[in-house]
């Protein structure tokens, strides 16, 4: 397992724990309907996903700093939101902490005793979260990237390493979030999006860059026009049309090829070119150098 249950430390806040327990529930459930917003006091409490084997509801505490007498009662309120009517295959509830065993018993009681509705209960811990990023990358690139350098063995090859990824400045139009790698369209006129990209060789003699692949996951595609292909601006922004990749991956020949001599570095740009129709989805670039080795780069997700 590549990262620990302290990982969970880094997402600060109630809203984007909310958004990253919904984005892996998301990849859980892909068969159950659009998620439908319950609402509490203090804004979302939780979502309803409806599906005909059952509805399943998703619920988040952020109880970083444990578990006490004051997270019960929140616990029980966050319960009380929820339609005595609704029937409930699987209600699961998300902590970005390790519960103790007379905290999970005492939910039990309280599930199996008031809340009859609920036919299942299920717990996504700390442990259980981090599992389930381990076996979705891309929710976990995108989420944690901006970390990855306490975690360099993650993103590196043998030689090469992966020094800085982000969207280019030459991007008219797109923004990237602060927090991770989640990139979308501003209200602008826009054209491509556009990655920069540059690499370390750590290795003792030159390599040489070859190819570039692209592949998707998680793509969910919206009826929004069909943008064209456009024109390379630079012999070393290479372009890769994101239509092709949706059933397989696509690779290009970098032409030119990169040469990196033994400590150097090199900056390359990848513009993304004819997505067919609108979509949401994950992206993941490799690069194919030396001797058929290649570097993964980070899982990153994109709203065209």
């Amino acid at each position: 397992m590549i990262l620990s249950s302290d990982f969970l430390k880094y997402i600060n806040s109630p809203s984007k724990f909310e958004y990253l327990c919904l984005r892996l529930a998301w990849k859980k459930f892909p068969e159950l309907s659009k998620p439908f917003e319950l609402t509490g006091d203090e804004g979302m409490d939780g979502v309803v996903y409806y599906g005909k084997k059952g509805n399943i509801v998703l619920q988040c505490k952020y109880f970083i700093r444990g578990i006490q007498a004051a997270q019960r009662k929140q616990t029980l309120e966050s319960l009380a939101v929820l339609n005595p009517a609704l029937k409930i295959r699987k209600w699961i509830l998300c902590l970005p902490v390790n519960p103790p065993g007379a905290f999970l018993n005492w939910l039990n009681n309280q599930i199996r005793e008031n809340f009859k509705q609920i036919k299942e209960m299920e717990i996504w811990d700390a442990t259980k979260l981090v599992y389930m990023l381990d076996k979705n990358r891309d929710v976990r690139d995108a989420f944690f990237y901006p970390l990855y350098k306490e975690f360099v063995r993650t993103f590196r090859t043998d030689e090469l390493e992966l020094i800085s990824f982000r969207l280019s400045t030459e991007s008219k139009g797109w923004i990237q979030s602060k927090e991770g790698l989640f990139i979308g369209p501003s209200k602008e006129n826009r054209g491509d999006p556009i990655l920069d990209i540059i690499v370390r060789n750590n290795g003792m003699v030159t390599t040489i860059l070859h190819k570039v692949t692209l592949e998707v996951n998680d793509v969910h595609r919206v009826l929004r026009g069909i943008p064209g292909a456009r024109l390379l601006n630079s012999l070393k922004t290479y372009n890769l049309p994101l239509d092709n990749a949706t059933k397989n991956k696509v690779s290009i020949r970098m032409d030119p090829e990169i040469e990196i001599a033994a400590g150097g570095v090199a900056k390359f740009r990848v513009r993304l070119t004819e997505p067919g129709f609108a979509w949401i989805g994950a992206i993941r670039l490799s690069v194919v150098y030396g001797t058929r080795k290649i570097l993964k780069l980070p899982w990153v997700r994109i709203s065209t």
